[in-house]
């Protein structure tokens, strides 16, 4: 079976596949917000059933994006990681092992990259081997007296700049409903993601891992709901989780 990939570009943002993902996440809050946290894949692939791959083959890690009309919209929503299989792992394997640098998109008119960070394959720089020649014996010289040296200032490094997030449009009661039918979190009206507690023995940290896809978010979570880390909740309680860090808007069973 022959598989058809479309290579995104670091420099080019006229490129096909890197043409087709900048113009889905400008129309789609869901593609845009995925991508901003989990940055652009190396590769994707779409099929006739309104259904796009995104290839991560460095970490081995293959999302599916499924495209939801949502009222009078179409939003694509992702889910994953799933491991790549090996067939398609084998035709990726030129783009795991290439150096680049992360994707440039055309968003909102503008040159866009998401910014995710990938491990630098670069080879190690050596340094070139020199001959030590012995010393020549010499008198020693008498030592001179420690100067007192000020000390040094401390070096304040600037905080890198906070990209600002697309701003999330508020779903109407129709695509609100429609997207609970079809599975979806309840979302509020700054895009945060809504979970009803419905189960005994459910935690932050459980809420962190389905949502966030990482447990160590907890305290995110915590903190934006008034809690403390570690705190215990309770049937029926609501608990926001920040867009910021949503990676999986199913609802949690």
């Amino acid at each position: 079976m022959a598989y058809t990939f479309s290579p995104l570009s670091s420099a080019n943002p006229y490129v096909g596949g890197n043409v087709i993902l900048g113009r889905e996440a400008e129309q789609s809050e869901y593609l845009y917000n995925f991508l901003s946290g989990r940055g652009a894949p190396a590769a994707i692939r779409l099929s006739g059933d309104g259904e796009m791959q995104l290839y991560y083959p460095r970490q081995k890690e293959l999302y599916i994006a499924n495209a939801t009309q949502m009222g009078e919209s179409v939003e694509w929503v992702v889910n994953g990681p799933y491991a790549i299989p090996r067939a398609e792992y084998k035709a990726l394997g030129r783009l795991a092992m290439e150096p680049a640098g992360e994707p440039l998109f055309m968003i909102d008119g503008r040159h866009h990259r998401f910014g995710a960070v990938r491990p630098d394959t670069r080879p190690p720089v050596l340094s070139p081997t020199i001959a030590v020649l012995p010393p020549t014996p010499t008198a020693a010289p008498k030592r001179p007296k420690p100067m007192k040296r000020a000390p040094a200032a401390p070096v304040i490094k600037a905080e890198a700049p906070t990209p600002t997030p697309k701003p999330f449009t508020p779903l109407t009661f129709d695509q609100q409903a429609i997207a609970m039918s079809q599975g979806y979190a309840e979302r509020s009206e700054n895009g945060d993601v809504v979970h009803n507690v419905t189960a005994d023995g459910e935690t932050l940290a459980s809420i962190a891992a389905w949502y966030a896809g990482d447990p160590q978010h907890e305290e995110a979570i915590a903190r934006a709901n008034g809690l403390t880390k570690g705190a215990t909740v309770t049937k029926g309680a609501r608990i926001s989780v920040p867009m910021g860090i949503v990676k999986n808007f199913k609802r949690k069973q």
